[in-house]
């Protein structure tokens, strides 16, 4: 099914051209940094897990907006699916993002083996929430006229990142102070655009220019970490 273009408004073709950047800048890096994915560290994986969960985020957000307002009967079933995944998106960057941090931090990839599924959690129960918003739309639901709504809930969907943000904070510090920095500036911005942009998406942007900050910052450098195949 071909979205009707006709029915595009201005700020979801906004909406469509930032993600299109997004993903140039996403592919741009996951074929620069082919050459980190073959050193088979922890933080490379979860470099480029971060960078394909963006990839996913970007696409199935700019789909949902072409497909907003369309007339074709699938269209609604289609922009709840894509919402599903890119809610799912959203959450598990925040926990691959808080493993990576606190790898880079601590050099410590047995405590992350043994403890995953502790810093998992939040994120399991909020992709049990998306997915049961999928038939009861308690956080977003498309109208009949498929126009995307928020429900009673969709603040729910920030808990598990908020929690994860947390803990990005205390230990980006031991990265880099920079970071610091550069992560609430981040924050800003995706604040600011839901306010001064309203009605165009932002996530996947900032989350890949983020990454693109991470790559020059961090991945660029020698790590004095533990050299391993996990």
């Amino acid at each position: 099914m071909l979205p009707d273009l006709s029915v595009v408004s201005h700020l979801n073709a906004g909406t469509v051209i930032v993600d299109g950047a997004a993903v140039l800048i996403l592919v741009g890096m996951i074929i620069h940094t082919s050459l980190y994915r073959s050193r088979g560290r922890l933080d490379d994986k979860l470099f480029f897990a971060m960078l394909i969960t963006d990839l996913v985020a970007a696409v199935c957000d700019g789909c949902n907006y072409l497909l907003e307002n369309s007339t074709d009967p699938p269209a609604a079933r289609l922009i709840m699916i894509g919402d599903t995944v890119f809610s799912a998106a959203f959450v598990l960057f925040s926990l691959l993002f808080a493993l990576f941090v606190y790898y880079r931090a601590h050099h410590d990839s047995e405590r992350i083996r043994k403890n995953w599924l502790y810093y998992a959690l939040p994120a399991f129960l909020s992709f049990a929430m998306i997915l049961g918003n999928l038939f009861a739309g308690y956080m977003f639901y498309v109208d009949e006229n498929t126009v995307y709504h928020y429900g009673d809930w969709y603040d729910l969907i920030f808990v598990a990142p908020a929690l994860y943000g947390v803990l990005c904070i205390v230990n980006i510090w031991r990265i880099d102070k920079r970071l610091v920095f550069l992560f609430l500036v981040m924050i800003a911005i995706r604040i600011g655009g839901g306010i001064f942009a309203r009605g165009i998406s932002t996530t996947p942007i900032v989350f890949a220019v983020w990454l693109a900050f991470i790559h020059i910052l961090t991945m660029n450098h020698p790590f004095y970490g533990e050299e391993e195949s996990v």
